[in-house]
């Protein structure tokens, strides 16, 4: 095991923090903050919007989904746990469904990928969240902040090695100097071909 759980009470306690950070931030600019966020995803894991047919699951985007900025894709889902407020029309009309358990908690269905992005420092059990996802996808794509300490919105910290136990040499680190309006932290991302 690499990452003790936390409890559910914990958990919980984190995202009361993590909600209040989402909701501070009205909808209109939070939705373009996300896209200009999700270009750089996008490029860093080669991901074109034009997803030609493959199916989708993207675990914890808090308000605004990465498959928003995407097209022809078929069912894919979005794993949030946590609700947002007067989100819901960004959502019509789009073949998502939302899943409201944590994924290491649901009956995941099985896909083309799993997108894990800026999430891991906030589940509750991260070693089973990366099993059930190597078991349900084809291809997991991850940017992931490491080194950075812990808080009560971040009950886990992560380290490149420990993302190397996870997705072996698929691991490479993003220096957070270069990108304007990106990650402010060092991340490990890459493209794990799933067995």
């Amino acid at each position: 095991m690499l990452k003790e759980p936390i409890t559910q009470q914990r958990w919980e306690e984190a995202q009361v923090g993590e909600k209040k950070f989402h909701d501070d931030v009205n909808n209109e600019e939070a939705y373009e903050n996300y896209k200009r966020a999700y270009k750089y995803y996008f490029k860093y894991l080669g991901i074109d919007s034009d997803l030609k047919g493959k199916s989708v699951i993207e675990i914890g985007p808090a308000k605004f989904a990465g498959l928003l900025y995407c097209e022809n894709y078929s069912k894919s889902y979005i794993i949030e746990p946590t609700p947002y407020d007067n989100i819901d029309s960004y959502y019509e009309g789009k073949n998502l469904e939302f899943i409201r358990e944590l994924y290491e908690d649901c009956d995941s269905p099985k896909v083309d990928e799993v997108w894990i992005l800026n999430l891991m420092q906030h589940v509750k059990n991260p070693d089973e969240l990366i099993e059930k996802a190597k078991k349900h996808a084809k291809v997991i794509r991850f940017f992931e902040p490491i080194d950075l300490p812990t808080n009560l919105e971040h009950p886990f910290t992560f380290s490149d090695n420990d993302y190397r136990k996870y997705f072996g040499d698929s691991v490479k680190i993003y220096n957070s100097i270069g990108e304007p309006n990106f990650h402010g932290a060092t991340c490990a991302y890459g493209v794990y071909i799933c067995e």
